[in-house]
C-alpha cells in the first residue's frame, strides 16, 4: 500500500479512534500500576465490548455467537466475584455469627489470643475462601487461554 492510502486510511479512522480513547480513559482514569483489580477492570471493559459485539453479530452463525456470548458472561462473572470478593462474605459471616467482635474493643481482639477450635474454624474459613477464590480464577482463565485466538479474531 502507498503512504498516501495509509494516511488517508488514518484520517478516515480519526474519529473512531478519538472516540475510543475516550471510551477508554474512563477505565485508563483509575490506573494503580500493581493493581491486580486493574487488571481484571481492564479485562472486564474489553470483554463487554467484545460481548456486546458478539451480541449483534451477523458475520457468524447466530447459535456461535449466542455460545461465546454466555462463555464471555462467565468470565464477567468471574471478574465482578474476584474484585468485589463478595464470595468471601458468606463464610466471614458465619465466622463471626460463632465469634462475635466487641468492635469498640476491636484493636484490643486482635492481639488475643485464638482458642484452638477458633484457630482451626479461622483456619477453614481461609481455606473455603481461597479454594472458592481459586474457582472463579480458573473459570476466568481457563475460558480465557481457550478463546483467547477465536474471540481476539
Amino acid at each position: 500500500m502507498s503512504k498516501r492510502y495509509d494516511l488517508l486510511a488514518e484520517i478516515k479512522n480519526l474519529p473512531f479512534n478519538i472516540k475510543n480513547i475516550f471510551d477508554w480513559s474512563k477505565v485508563l482514569w483509575n490506573n494503580f500500576d500493581w493493581s491486580g483489580n486493574f487488571l481484571l477492570e481492564i479485562m472486564e471493559y474489553k470483554l463487554k465490548r467484545m460481548q456486546r459485539y458478539m451480541e449483534v453479530d451477523t458475520v457468524i452463525l447466530r447459535e456461535d455467537a449466542d455460545k461465546e456470548v454466555t462463555e464471555m458472561q462467565l468470565c464477567l462473572d468471574a471478574i465482578k466475584q474476584l474484585i468485589s470478593e463478595d464470595y468471601e462474605i458468606e463464610f466471614v459471616e458465619k465466622y463471626y455469627e460463632k465469634y462475635p467482635i466487641d468492635w469498640e474493643r476491636y484493636l484490643d481482639q486482635l492481639n488475643a489470643p485464638m482458642s484452638k477450635e477458633q484457630h482451626k474454624d479461622w483456619e477453614e474459613m481461609h481455606k473455603n475462601i481461597d479454594t472458592l477464590k481459586e474457582k472463579y480464577k480458573h473459570q476466568l482463565f481457563d475460558l480465557l487461554r481457550d478463546k483467547y485466538d477465536w474471540w481476539g479474531d
